[in-house]
């Protein structure tokens, strides 16, 4: 697929849920730290008014900016999701899976960046929300 298709379907509407996955080393958080770089730069996404790429070590950030969010064109970035602990990928209260299933914030999309070894808890996850 082609980066600025990423999040598009052909009749225009935004995805839900995007799962990039793969092993060790193959370039899951390159492609992430990309897609945000040049959507910064105007190069690509620009069908999105915000990009944001996060890490699974801020949550608390995560919970601050969607206080003050919709979510709408925003494509939110979720590098290394197999790094958070197991509470953190499927807990009730884990705002990364409230965001995952839609719980939280249902017009945003979401990109996934995780190894397989959270294959399982991830695609439970995005299930849910489509």
């Amino acid at each position: 697929i082609e980066m600025e298709k990423i999040g598009r379907f052909e009749d225009g509407t935004l995805a839900s849920c995007i799962i990039v996955e793969g092993i060790p080393g193959v370039g899951k958080s390159t492609l992430a730290w990309q897609l945000g770089r040049r959507w910064g730069k105007k190069e690509i996404l620009q069908h999105f008014q915000l990009v944001i790429v996060l890490h699974p070590d801020i949550q608390q950030a995560v919970s601050k900016w969607m206080s003050t969010t919709l979510g709408d064109n925003v494509l939110l970035i979720l590098d290394g999701y197999d790094e958070l602990s197991s509470e953190l990928q499927i807990g009730d209260r884990s705002i990364f899976a409230r965001i995952i299933k839609g719980v939280e914030l249902p017009k945003l999309t979401v990109l996934v960046t995780s190894r397989p070894s959270a294959n399982r808890n991830l695609h439970q996850l995005s299930r849910i929300r489509a």
